[in-house]
């Protein structure tokens, strides 16, 4: 199921083959939905306050990306290449399919970035949070810096706290100046009256120096207690700030950024992880791409060919009923219902393909006129190089083979014969009308409504009269080889063989 393919085509023996191949893509599509869910739960946890809501989110993120890689899958087809194909076919046809799936690729490998982010976020979650941290710090210093310096009684209430300390500090050296003094007067002078005036003065100094500190201590305190509640109030609007900041999802895809920008070692690991995730969700395209085209893929192919040519079957009978006598309306009215019924059955009959494993190739007769060798020499290789087998006598009679037997053989084992007309060869008597006559009695034996025998004009010539009631191509026209392919992918899928397998 994840792989989209048909579980009840796989599990018939013929596609047995098939199944690991499937299996494995299904693994890795399934996988790819699983880790896209959880990575894009983890983000959307990191925006979101709800972890339910996320979650749900999460799951339909994966949903949407498991459908996204299986429609990408399912729409990547390959065409089997045939082992006789030229080399600039070979090249043509690949290049042709890769161009086909590199937007696919382009596209999967986006995909591939979106859920590798996440995953990164989770793995250097706490290399993150760091620099978060670090960062969250360094913007609340700069916005505490840019208050205090908005705030110009802070700064004054300083000012004045050093000016009281400095007035402190200059009245206590001008007391301890005139202690030192006392002292040295008194180890070099016995005057009492000298002295006595020294001691006035050092007493005086150092009462003043006690007021002194006792005033501006305490308008220092008050200064403090002010400055207290200032640089509180500027706390609060920083944590208000701190709060108020958001440093979701953004914030750390920008941190794991820096941490990129800085760190080798982990702009290393966060390359691995991503080629990881690529190599990954890509597997399923280059499985599709490298792996040979199997009986699953060639089955679907032929559905679609032959859907497709009875379409076409069905717009060609419609023009050929306005031309035609009502007898003949009346024929290609029964082919019509023929080319319906064959479709409905070959598309709903699932159950009944047992036969389109086979691996041969559809067998076709080219009947024609000797006159017409050259050109049929050039249509046998065509048809070869298309995986068709065509027989013709000069290449499938072996020297002393019963030329008449080895025909007759031919056109009853044959599943299709190609009539092949030109105006020399549609007047002419002799062993090709007799091979006409022999097809048709072969051709009386098929299923109604079945391809069979296909006129072919090489150029623009009468159909005989016996062949006149069948659709001819023209093929000297631009698309008449297509409109020819076409008829032998009906008849293919018709005999339970594969064009291309």
């Amino acid at each position: 199921m994840c792989s989209g393919a048909s579980h009840e085509i796989l599990s018939r023996q013929e596609f047995a083959s098939e199944r690991s191949k499937y299996i494995g893509i299904g693994a890795t599509v399934f996988s790819t939905g699983l880790l896209s869910a959880l990575s894009a739960s983890y983000a959307l946890h990191l925006a979101l306050p709800s972890v339910a809501i996320s979650i749900v989110f999460g799951l339909l993120y994966g949903l949407l990306i498991f459908n996204l890689d299986r429609y990408v899958v399912l729409t990547l087809k390959r065409k089997r290449v045939p082992a006789n194909f030229p080399l600039a076919e070979r090249i043509k046809r690949m290049s042709g399919e890769i161009s086909v799936a590199l937007p696919r690729l382009l596209f999967t490998i986006f995909i591939s970035l979106i859920i590798a982010f996440p995953v990164e976020l989770k793995l250097f979650e706490k290399e993150i949070d760091g620099k978060i941290k670090e960062r969250q710090l360094s913007e609340l210093f700069v916005i505490r810096n840019r208050l205090l310096e908005q705030s110009p009684e802070i700064n004054a209430l300083e000012v004045e706290n050093e000016r009281l300390k400095r007035e402190i500090e200059t009245k206590q050296k001008q007391t301890n100046d005139l202690q030192q003094s006392l002292l040295n007067q008194l180890r070099q002078s016995s005057n009492n009256y000298l002295l006595s005036e020294q001691r006035s003065a050092l007493l005086k100094s150092e009462i003043e120096l006690d007021e002194l500190k006792k005033a501006n201590q305490e308008r220092i305190n008050a200064n403090y207690k002010r400055l207290e509640y200032l640089r509180s109030e500027i706390e609060a609007q920083v944590t208000e700030a701190r709060v108020s900041r958001s440093y979701g999802l953004l914030a750390r895809l920008e941190a794991l950024n820096d941490l990129k920008s800085h760190n080798e070692t982990i702009a290393l690991v966060s390359i691995f992880i991503i080629i990881l995730f690529i190599l990954l969700l890509t597997s399923p395209i280059f499985m599709k791409l490298l792996s040979d085209t199997g009986p699953y893929e060639q089955f679907w192919e032929a559905l679609e060919s032959m859907a497709y040519n009875n379409e076409q079957n069905n717009l060609s009978l419609n023009s050929n009923t306005d031309e035609g006598t009502s007898s003949s309306q009346e024929g290609i009215r029964e082919q019509r219902r023929s080319h319906i019924q064959q479709e409905d059955k070959a598309i709903e009959n699932i159950s009944q393909i047992n036969e389109l494993a086979s691996h041969r190739r559809l067998r076709v007769f080219l009947c024609h006129s000797s006159n017409d060798k050259p050109a049929i020499r050039e249509l046998y290789k065509r048809l070869s190089v298309d995986d068709i087998e065509p027989w013709l006598d000069e290449e499938d009679i072996l020297p002393g083979q019963d030329w008449n037997q080895e025909i007759t053989n031919a056109v009853k084992n044959c599943d299709a014969v190609m009539v092949c007309l030109s105006r020399g060869a549609s007047t002419k008597t002799g062993f090709l009308q007799k091979e006409i006559r022999f097809a048709l009695e072969v051709a009386a034996e098929q299923p109604d409504g079945a391809i069979f025998l296909i006129p072919t004009k090489l150029e623009e010539c009468d159909v005989p009269d016996a062949l006149r009631r069948l659709q001819w191509v023209n093929l000297f026209e631009d698309n008449g080889y297509k409109r020819l392919m076409r008829a032998l992918h009906n008849r293919a899928l018709a005999v339970g063989v594969i064009i291309g397998a």
